[in-house]
């Protein structure tokens, strides 16, 4: 037997070797997780599904060691595979990707998550969301130095620009990244950037300028085999010669496309391939399969959730259908393009005034550093002076807090003035979009040489009421924007409620029977209310509206009125969506949340936050129960006329 001193030091050894082996498993096991996050990177554009495999096995890997860097990364990758694919939207993998980034302090990955969230939230038409997330990262990368960063923040905020119809603003950032890519030899960034110019050319009607461009990113994106550059390029190639008129080159660019995207399995984009093989084989007189193809198109948009393709092969169907006589279906067709685009629409001008409210913050941030700068210039002065000049500096001081003063109180008022321009802006745009759409959905089939009399005898009423709705509904807006303008009061006078849920009713009626939704109005012939007429309009439109938005096919809107501690109640019932008790709590915060409809509508969030707003101008109040799955029910009460 050995000695103990012996035995000790072979009990030592064989811990050491113990933790020497462990930390030697556990370092292999890191290194192989970076390797499988490293491949799944490589792989995205090319090969999404090997890429999915490689992100799901290092998040198993990375959780069964403890370790937390490699479980944000394949978080990150899992997320964006899941959304190019189709399987997902890959929301909540980002989401948790960048809670743990920020957990361990990781400020660059922190930043890229956040702009990959934004991509998610723009391909979905949250362009609010994604204009947000995007500037955050901008602002990161900045602070941080960091080009590549900016590069892809600049682009992607260029790609919002263009949707809005900004196409100089979009052009200047697209050119921006441009040169941060060439600067770090960037070979897919350039191509990206390349893409978007050849794009906006496109989109002004320039196609031969454009072909250059997208011949050039083509030919970046064919050296690294990078599928997904391929097929949103050849689109665009597509699209270009389609202007030019040289449609047997149109097809073939978009069957090319369709190909790369189903090489890599890119369920998302292979919708626009189809929309646009469509739209040519109709041009080319192939009617019957161009429909084909149509229907593909808007089913597969309609399965994914993609409002803005949606909204495209829904175009294209009420064309092709009208075209071939059928315009029943035409009709349905073109109102849900109306339906889809004008929601669409609407977010978009959410996110012009989210841009315009950022500039402004900008700017106050940039006029108080400045002012910090200048007194602290002051300071030194002080410090510095003599004695005998101490009463000129303190009176000098004082003037100069003084004009400060008056320069951020004046700022403070232009600020409320710009602000309030912004939201009358927005009512317009919320209110009168939605009728519009209605309107220029029988409009477009008023063609005279296909309408039977017994036809046009039965649209003629239903034009008439919708051209007078609307009338009536801009002379409204009209009025109280210029009473907005000139700080009036509400003009209060005894008001009929029936009369204006009768309005809001006729409104609203394309889009309730699009969607299969009844509106059942209960308010009685006598109720009376003391209020501004146009407000009361547009408080029961934002409400019948909202409801019938988050109501299901089947489903009924029933909007009554009563009596309560002497005000009259207006209460709007749908049987819908519902919301969580968060969500309940904080929607007249203000803030503008975006919450898609039942049938995918998009909306800025701001039209509540009008209805309370004037709700209360006109002394009375609001409030809301919601039960998740089982509907709304939004109560206004009012003085008694």
């Amino acid at each position: 037997m050995g000695s103990p001193r012996g035995l000790y030091l072979l009990n030592m050894a064989q811990i050491l070797l113990g933790i020497f082996l462990s930390l030697t498993a556990a370092a292999s096991d890191t290194s192989t997780v970076n390797r499988y996050i490293r491949e799944a990177t490589e792989w995205m554009d090319s090969k999404p599904d090997s890429s999915l495999y490689l992100a799901e096995t290092a998040l198993e890997l990375s959780r069964r060691i403890g370790y937390l860097e490699g479980e944000a990364q394949a978080l990150s990758r899992q997320g964006i595979a899941l959304h190019v694919t189709g399987r997902s939207e890959g929301f909540d993998q980002l989401t948790a990707a960048k809670d743990l980034f920020q957990k361990i302090g990781n400020e660059v990955q922190y930043a890229w998550t956040v702009l990959n969230l934004a991509n998610l939230h723009v391909d979905k038409g949250d362009y609010v969301t994604g204009t947000e997330l995007l500037q955050s990262a901008l602002e990161t990368f900045t602070r941080l130095g960091l080009t590549q960063g900016m590069s892809g923040a600049l682009l992607n905020l260029g790609e919002i620009r263009m949707t809005l119809g900004q196409l100089d603003e979009a052009m200047d950032l697209a050119q921006r990244s441009l040169a941060l890519y060439e600067s770090l030899e960037h070979p897919r960034g350039r191509s990206l950037a390349l893409s978007l110019i050849g794009t906006l050319h496109v989109r002004q009607g320039q196609p031969k300028t454009a072909i250059p461009l997208l011949n050039e990113a083509l030919k970046i994106a064919e050296s690294r085999q990078d599928y997904r550059m391929m097929g949103s390029v050849t689109e665009l190639l597509g699209m270009a010669n389609e202007q030019i008129g040289n449609y047997e080159l149109a097809l073939s660019r978009f069957r090319e496309s369709l190909e790369l995207r189903n090489l890599i399995d890119d369920r998302i984009s292979r919708v626009d391939s189809y929309t646009g093989i469509a739209r040519i084989l109709f041009r080319m007189g192939s009617t019957a399969d161009a429909l084909d193809i149509a229907t593909q198109a808007f089913e597969e948009s309609s399965a994914q959730n993609l409002p803005k393709s949606k909204a495209e092969s829904a175009r294209l169907l009420y064309e092709i259908h009208k075209a071939s006589g059928d315009l029943p279906t035409a009709l349905r067709y073109l109102e849900m393009y109306q339906s889809i685009n004008s929601e669409l629409l609407s977010a978009e001008k959410a996110t012009a005034i989210a841009n315009l409210e950022a500039v402004a913050e900008l700017q106050r941030k940039k006029e108080q550093i400045r002012l910090l700068e200048s007194e602290r210039l002051l300071e030194r002065i002080l410090l510095a002076s003599a004695i005998g000049l101490l009463a000129l500096t303190i009176g000098f001081v004082v003037y100069a807090m003084r004009e400060r003063k008056r320069v951020i109180c004046l700022a403070n008022k232009l600020k409320e003035v710009g602000a309030q321009k912004d939201r009358i802006l927005s009512i317009v745009s919320h209110d009168l979009r939605g009728p519009l759409a209605s309107l220029s959905a029988v409009i477009e089939l008023l063609d005279m040489e296909m309408l039977s009399p017994d036809d046009w005898k039965e649209l003629k009423p239903s034009l008439i009421r919708q051209f007078n709705g609307t009338d009536e509904t801009l002379q409204d807006l009209l009025t109280w924007a210029k009473s907005q303008f000139e700080g009036a009061d509400p003009r209060i006078q005894s008001t009929s409620l029936r009369d204006a849920v009768d309005v809001s009713e006729e409104l609203l009626d394309v889009v309730a029977r699009q969607k299969g939704v009844v509106i059942a109005n209960h308010v009685g012939r006598d109720a009376m209310v003391m209020c501004d007429r146009s407000h009361l309009l547009a408080i029961v439109r934002n409400l019948v509206a909202n409801a019938v938005k988050f109501s299901q096919p089947g489903q009924t809107v029933t909007i009554q009125d009563g009596i309560t501690d002497g005000m009259r109640i207006l209460s709007v019932r749908d049987e819908g969506v519902g919301m969580s008790p968060e969500r309940r709590d904080n929607l007249f915060d203000g803030a503008g949340h975006t919450t898609l409809g039942t049938s995918g509508e998009s909306g800025s969030g701001l039209g509540l936050v009008f209805v309370r707003d004037l709700v209360q101008r006109n002394g009375g109040r609001i409030s809301v129960e919601s039960t998740e799955g089982k509907g709304s029910v939004f109560t206004v009460a009012l003085p008694m006329g």
